[in-house]
């Protein structure tokens, strides 16, 4: 695509790449579609859309199964210029109505099971799936059915998706993205990742993932392939990866700890796969060096962002071990600061706020102008940089070191204070794991009168199997300060809940234990 033809929207990155392209394929080799045959399927949708009454900035939920149809939706509605709202498969159908309902959506394409329920809380309900609905419209009819689509959307402003947030602390929100800024986000990281046209990347994440959103964005930006992996289970997903000569593959830690696990046990060659790469929650320094002995042929890129910012920084593959537990540097496109308490710019070893300013900003939360006021406001340290342009305060704690790397160190929310000291709850977590004597740790706090705050730890079993509180407690008071010695190790039995986009759930551990409701 040439300067003068830049995508304005993400249905332009899908018109720009060559008809015959293979774009999408299923892991089991059973089916694949071009681009071509994506576009004459997204426009037939649109056309069938349109023609019911469906106009631009209606919103429109998708929570179907993973395949060709939640691509299909996608661009129909970007054609249009509806709002796509992507919604994990998993997600209970209390929680799909509370998303239809805060996003006051008009079209739900959902599971024949779901169909029904649904006719009477919004306006058109389409059934995905074999089953024909007792009521409602078919995709399958709706598809062959068609229409005339009208014109395409060129507003690259316009808002594209709500990506709705986990809701693991707090009610979920429904972050806006407009098309500019998806571009924008596929346009800087394949080009930080150098994706290529013969890229084939496995989406094993969901696209109601920022994460899983931007394997289809960046391959359908290349012109790649993005093969659609519907199986779970880390020994199936070896066998996509060589059967279908997958060069990239995205996950968050929880992923490569299962997947370590098959690897480690059944060491095998994976000639293809360029690169991997880590976002959607801190990868452990330990695991990513495990990593790296596993697949010392592939290129590891650890990344930072959030739904809000999409992504921010990442870690060349280069840089890896030198910078092992860093978040890296700005991706292109982006620039990030760290802004100390008292407003100034952070120099190297002090700790401050991550900002980010620049492409593939969030525009706000759906429906809460007082959340997005206190997300995206000016920055006065950067005023000589950006004026009064809003800039994106993420909330999360770093330091900056001599390099102008990043290091993260705690969520704002997990910052404690106790006997006088304040330190993070991510500082107690590392230190626990690094005993070796535990799998995984939550800390947590409560107010307490003689100390103002106390941390109490979750662990799960290590590979010697369950720990001995005692002894974690005396080997933890030899490593770090008295007062961030937990006052209390509870046990959990199995693995540690996690969101269905594989984040440790914090919230759904502390509410099964009891400390929260």
């Amino acid at each position: 695509m040439s300067p003068s033809h830049e995508p304005a929207t993400i249905y332009d990155l899908l018109t720009a790449m060559a008809p015959g392209r293979v774009m999408v394929e299923l892991a089991d080799g059973s089916a694949r579609l071009t681009y071509g045959e994506v576009r004459e399927r997204a426009d037939a949708l649109a056309g069938w859309l349109g023609e019911r009454g469906v106009k631009p900035s209606d919103r429109i939920v998708i929570q179907v199964r993973k395949g060709f149809e939640e691509v299909i939706c996608t661009f129909a509605c970007a054609r249009l210029g509806a709002v796509f709202i992507n919604v994990h498969p998993q997600w209970k159908p209390s929680q799909l109505r509370y998303v239809l309902a805060h996003a006051g959506a008009q079209v739900a394409f959902v599971d024949p099971m779901l169909a029904a329920d649904l006719v009477d809380e919004v306006d058109l309900v389409v059934s995905v799936g074999d089953r024909k609905p007792s009521s409602g419209a078919s995709y399958a009819d709706a598809l062959a059915a068609g229409g005339q689509p009208p014109p395409a959307i060129q507003d690259p402003g316009a808002l594209a998706t709500l990506l709705y947030t986990s809701g693991s602390t707090g009610s979920p929100k429904g972050v806006m993205h407009s098309h500019r800024s998806l571009v924008q986000f596929a346009t800087n990281v394949s080009a930080y990742l150098g994706n290529a046209e013969d890229d084939r990347v496995l989406g094993v994440l969901p696209l109601s993932f920022g994460y899983g959103l931007s394997q289809l964005l960046t391959m359908a930006k290349v012109g790649g392939t993005l093969v659609l992996e519907r199986s779970p289970f880390a020994a199936d997903i070896f066998v996509s990866l060589v059967d279908q000569r997958i060069t990239g593959l995205a996950g968050v830690a929880s992923f490569w700890a299962q997947m370590l696990g098959v690897l480690e046990e059944s060491p095998r060659e994976l000639p293809a796969l360029r690169y991997i790469t880590n976002a959607g929650g801190k990868l452990p320094v330990p695991l990513a060096r495990r990593l790296h002995a596993a697949m010392p042929d592939t290129k590891l890129i650890v990344m930072y962002g959030s739904t809000e910012s999409l992504r921010t920084t990442y870690v060349p593959p280069a840089e890896s071990e030198r910078k092992a537990g860093a978040i890296g540097w700005p991706i292109p496109g982006v620039e990030a600061f760290v802004i100390t308490d008292d407003g100034r710019l952070a120099g190297p070893g002090e700790q401050g706020e991550i900002i980010h300013v620049g492409d593939h900003m969030m525009m706000g939360y759906w429906n809460d102008p007082e959340a997005t006021q206190r997300k995206l406001r000016p920055c006065p340290a950067l005023a000589d940089r950006i004026g009064d342009e809003p800039a994106l305060y993420t909330e999360d704690l770093a330091r900056i070191d001599e390099d102008g790397c990043f290091w993260f160190l705690s969520r704002a929310s997990w910052m404690v204070k106790s006997e006088g000291f304040r330190f993070s709850l991510t500082e107690v977590e590392e230190a626990v794991e690094r005993t070796g004597l535990v799998g995984q740790a939550i800390a947590f706090a409560s107010e307490d009168p003689d100390h103002g705050q106390v941390v109490d730890i979750i662990v799960t079993a290590g590979n010697s199997g369950a720990p001995d509180p005692v002894t974690l407690l005396r080997t933890l008071r030899r490593a770090v300060p008295r007062y961030m010695v937990p006052r209390k190790v509870h046990l959990w039995a199995g693995t540690l809940p996690h969101t269905v986009h594989g984040k440790l759930d914090r919230q759904a551990a502390l509410r099964a234990l009891g400390f929260v409701h």
